[in-house]
């Protein structure tokens, strides 16, 4: 079913956010991937997306079939999303700032050269009431616990238990509840 695009709806288009509007499952419904600020891949492909969740037009996802966004989270603008065969799962209250990358797969380096037809990697999974920091990076296999913190600038090499704070290069915890 494809949903024309109001007033309303293109504003918020050209204003930088799309948000699930009165519509019901717009982001579900409608194959926003041919919007010349996103790229998504493959192609025509949805974005599984919750109720009341805001994605900004200006993000990069690859893999957006394995790609599953909770109810009422926020992913801003210019962050990358990107998996091939590994799952990210982001839960409830979720919010992710601008230029944040959460990576599940990597190329598989296979006798001396890098393997382009396979990949390694494990599922980025994302607790409920998480707030990831501006430009962090998220690698594969990181689990970030329920109501943790993730500093901007990040980079989380390892899980992060829930009610943490991480932050740094590579990240550490600084706070545990």
């Amino acid at each position: 079913m494809r949903i024309i695009l109001g007033i309303k709806n293109l504003l918020r288009l050209l204003f930088g956010i799309i948000k699930n509007p009165e519509m019901g499952e717009f982001l579900n419904e409608y194959n926003w991937s041919f919007y010349s600020q996103s790229q998504f891949y493959p192609k025509n492909k949805l974005l599984n997306i919750g109720k009341n969740s805001r994605v900004d037009v200006t993000i990069f996802v690859a893999g957006s079939e394995n790609i599953f966004i909770g109810d009422n989270c926020m992913v801003g603008s210019f962050s990358n999303l990107r998996t091939v065969k590994h799952k990210i799962k982001i839960g409830d209250n979720v919010m992710i700032a601008q230029y944040v990358t959460i990576i599940s797969d990597n190329h598989e380096k296979f006798k001396g050269k890098f393997d382009f037809e396979h990949y390694a990697g494990k599922d980025v999974i994302i607790g409920n009431n998480v707030w990831i920091g501006a430009n962090s990076i998220i690698l594969p296999g990181v689990v970030i616990g329920d109501n943790s913190i993730v500093g901007a600038g990040a980079v989380v090499t390892k899980s992060v238990p829930k009610n943490s704070v991480a932050v740094g290069n590579p990240a550490r915890l600084i706070k545990q509840k």
